[in-house]
């Protein structure tokens, strides 16, 4: 596949660009927590791809190479952002339409969503590339550059980070849930 969009096959591009532009996105979507940003990010990973198709070599799989374009596209605008100190996104939520469950389903997300940002940004990309992409330690090492080694402790620590921030921010009642306890 990535031979023929080498060669300027259109056909063999929107294949690609259907499996894989739901993942890229979902990837974008949680590093940035921005809808919009994702999308462009989605849509500059796919554009950089078919540009640069000829580049591709072959010694990782394509979605790992997709990984990391939509990778170093993020964190560009994550720095960008950052040096534009922007205020963080939160959706509001219509409360009004939504059940009780549908809602503290929401704030789990949320919650969790708050946590990930919170985390250093390395931690959190090694996560959401193990756990929300689906990719081996070794393709996260891949698509960020680093070592496995280096993964596997970006992903300990971040963990660990990630229990402790959500923990925090639970109650009583929820906290006895998490540890197993019952009332």
């Amino acid at each position: 596949l990535m031979r023929r969009i080498a060669q300027g096959d259109s056909l063999a591009f929107r294949q690609l660009a259907e499996r894989h532009l739901p993942s890229i996105h979902a990837y974008a979507l949680r590093l940035l927590g921005r809808r919009e940003e994702a999308e462009e990010v989605a849509q500059e990973t796919f554009l950089r791809c078919w540009q640069s198709a000829k580049d591709y070599d072959g010694r990782s799989r394509p979605t790992t190479w997709l990984h990391a374009i939509a990778h170093h596209a993020a964190v560009d605008r994550l720095r960008r952002r950052r040096e534009a100190s922007a205020t963080d996104y939160v959706e509001a939520v219509p409360q009004s339409e939504r059940t009780v469950a549908l809602i503290e389903e929401q704030e789990r997300a949320r919650a969790l969503q708050q946590a990930l940002d919170a985390l250093p940004e390395r931690q959190r990309e090694a996560i959401v590339l193990t756990f929300y992409q689906g990719l081996g330690n070794r393709e996260v090492a891949q698509t960020m550059g680093l070592g496995v080694q280096a993964v596997e402790s970006l992903l300990s620590r971040g963990r660990r980070k990630l229990k402790e921030l959500l923990l925090e921010g639970w109650g009583p009642t929820d906290q006895a849930v998490a540890s197993g306890e019952s009332s």
